[in-house]
């Protein structure tokens, strides 16, 4: 669960805060020591700001173009599970057309955290993520939608003891 609040400053500028609240319950053995834990939970907070670049122009094939900065704010207890104990920032691009009962959006974003530290982890590691995403919506009738969407996510984390790299992609 999550509280996001989103204002509007002026027509194209619009102020975001989000902040994650959750349960976690994990077990996990580093280095022979097994660590549990069962507790509700706040996440980092992100806040940002939205920039709307351009709005669509119905009589041609341009789109509504937005950009996001946002800042990750260390505010979780890193021993929770919750957070990543550093600060960090993410920049994104969005893109929305309409065209009869079709909408489309997509969006591509990049991030990094330096010096992070997640649960169960007893060393720090510089992290990247890039994530990309797209969704197709038609309304057949003002009741119904049907979507289509599809979110892919790609992050690596880089310590003094190993690179990893993750992967996620979800179609819904």
């Amino acid at each position: 669960a999550a509280a996001k609040v989103a204002y509007g400053l002026t027509d194209s500028i619009q102020a975001n805060l989000y902040v994650p609240y959750g349960h976690i319950k994990t077990e996990g053995t580093t280095l022979g020591v097994t660590q549990q834990l069962n507790r509700y939970d706040f996440g980092d907070v992100t806040t940002g700001l939205t920039f709307k670049l351009m709005d669509q122009d119905h009589d041609n094939w341009l789109p509504t173009l937005a950009a996001t900065a946002t800042a990750v704010l260390p505010t979780s207890d890193k021993d929770a599970g919750m957070g990543k104990d550093a600060y960090g920032w993410r920049a994104g691009l969005a893109a929305s057309k309409a065209v009869d009962d079709f909408f489309w959006h997509g969006n591509v974003a990049y991030g990094r955290s330096d010096n992070t530290r997640e649960f169960g982890q007893n060393y720090w590691a510089d992290e990247k993520v890039f994530s990309c995403g797209a969704a197709l919506v038609f309304s057949p009738t003002r009741e119904y939608d049907l979507i289509c969407e599809t979110y892919a996510e790609f992050e690596t984390e880089d310590s003094n003891l190993e690179t990893e790299h993750r992967m996620s992609w979800y179609l819904t």
